[in-house]
């Protein structure tokens, strides 16, 4: 019966991580888009133009919402923890999807 309750704080603890992790990705674009929306990480073949900073909390955002699922459903994170590929596939759709977004948007730098 032990192993219950341990198992529960786990995955409670795994949640509460998974939150802390988003709210701190959502605070980092809001702070960033409001104090520092020009800070931008420059692009290699242009001289104008580069991916805002704060932009990046997105990722932290979406890293947070990866654990809350990994903790609220672990049989999806041993599927994805055994086949790896997938969780590559998956993290590059996140990541390219909040590009086109910030594009669609007009977020990205000229």
């Amino acid at each position: 019966m032990a192993w219950r309750n341990e198992r529960a704080t786990l995955k409670a603890r795994s949640v509460i991580a998974g939150l802390i992790l988003a709210a701190i990705g959502a605070v980092w674009m809001g702070f960033g888009h409001l104090l520092i929306p020009r800070w931008a990480i420059p692009n290699l073949y242009e001289k104008s133009g580069g991916l805002p900073i704060w932009t990046f909390g997105m990722y932290v955002v979406l890293m947070g919402a990866g654990i809350e699922l990994a903790a609220l459903f672990p049989r999806m994170g041993v599927w994805f923890g055994e086949r790896p590929l997938a969780l590559l596939g998956v993290a590059i759709a996140a990541v390219v999807g909040w590009l086109i977004v910030c594009a669609q948007m007009r977020f990205l730098s000229d």
